[in-house]
């Protein structure tokens, strides 16, 4: 039997005979998948079952025959998959600090010793600031970690004692997140998907928010990769096989935050595939998504990475739409204002009901 794979069935309208009823959640084998059949399979028993039905059916996960931590998986996603409302609601908002002199959008670019960086970055409102001292835009080189450190060390450690905003660290060397670790960072941000297994026990020993991304390759070779035969089910297979090898190293279930990783091994048709099917994202962990300034919104608008905020700022209201917990963004105060207009006439609808 392949890998097993969680979808409502309000978000499955590719496939041939979806369930249109927004409490129905499907449960799916690769092996039907791949086939195009409609059967819904658990390693051979076969369900269609409605979402007040799931904690019984997830009661049975005990007897199938699988690893604790694959059980621990299945159990967490029987019960709490599906369960996000698609109405608005106003996500997280993580801001991007590139340290890199290189990252793929120049207005992006921090430099802690320009007077006033520091206070206005602090000033913006924001709910998380995501450091990251290596670029991992398409075709950019891997970076020594001793350069990443000494890029993001001046900026972390200066927010770190002017703040209480909570800090991310956006690398896949445990070296950084070891070195950052003084400062109080609560989230590991790793386009990796945690590959390496000395990641995954600093994040298991500290207790820090996992950030779990797609991709696939590297910054340099990703682009090359962008063949799916179904984006979607790939995505979500990918991200359940890596669920389970943190699981295996004891990283909180509760702790992790599941992101499709935009832009990384994806086509612009991927990309927007992905957002158009948002909600298979849902299987009952917290979301992340990071559209900002990215090259799928300038394949629709024709426009540089300068002037894409207008697009980015779109995909931020849909994605709060669709009950997205964390975006991550460029424009904070820009995003930020265009969700509380949103949200202001999302509650003026909701009271005038």
């Amino acid at each position: 039997m392949g890998k097993i794979f969680f979808f409502p069935a309000r978000h499955s309208q590719q496939y041939p005979g979806a369930a249109s009823a927004p409490d129905r959640f499907e449960v799916f084998s690769a092996d039907t998948m791949i086939k195009g059949s409609r059967a819904v399979i658990l390693h051979g028993n076969k369900f269609f079952h409605t979402m007040a039905e799931r904690n019984e059916l997830a009661g049975t996960i005990d007897s199938i025959d699988s690893s604790e931590e694959e059980r621990s998986v299945y159990t967490h996603i029987m019960r709490n998959a599906g369960k996000k409302k698609q109405v608005f609601s106003f996500p997280l908002l993580m801001g991007i600090v590139n340290c890199t002199p290189d990252s793929f959008y120049p207005g992006s670019r921090f430099d802690p010793s320009i007077p006033g960086s520091i206070e206005n970055l602090l000033n913006s409102k924001v709910d998380i600031l995501d450091f990251g001292g290596e670029s991992t835009r398409p075709g950019s080189a891997k970076l020594q970690v001793e350069e990443e450190i000494r890029r993001i060390l001046p900026a972390v450690s200066a927010v770190s004692s002017g703040s209480s905003i909570p800090i991310s660290i956006d690398t896949k060397n445990y070296e950084t997140l070891q070195r950052m670790l003084e400062f109080g960072i609560e989230y590991a941000n790793d386009v990796s998907g945690f590959s390496d297994e000395k990641m995954r026990k600093i994040v298991s020993e500290n207790s820090l928010n996992a950030v779990l991304m797609h991709s696939r390759g590297t910054p340099e070779t990703m682009q090359s990769m962008t063949h799916y035969d179904d984006i979607i089910a790939e995505i979500v297979e990918y991200l359940f096989d890596r669920l389970i090898l943190l699981r295996r190293d004891e990283i909180s279930l509760e702790k992790i935050i599941l992101d499709p990783g935009i832009g990384f091994a994806k086509t612009w048709a991927g990309n927007l595939a992905i957002l158009a099917n948002i909600g298979s994202l849902d299987l009952g962990f917290r979301t992340l998504v990071g559209t900002s300034r990215k090259s799928f919104i300038g394949h629709i608008t024709g426009q540089k990475v300068e002037s894409r905020l207008p697009g980015t700022i779109s995909t931020s209201i849909y994605l709060a739409n669709h009950g997205t917990d964390i975006i991550r963004i460029h424009d904070i105060n820009e995003n930020r204002e265009a969700l509380e207009v949103m949200r202001s006439i999302c509650d003026f609808r909701n009271e005038s009901l």
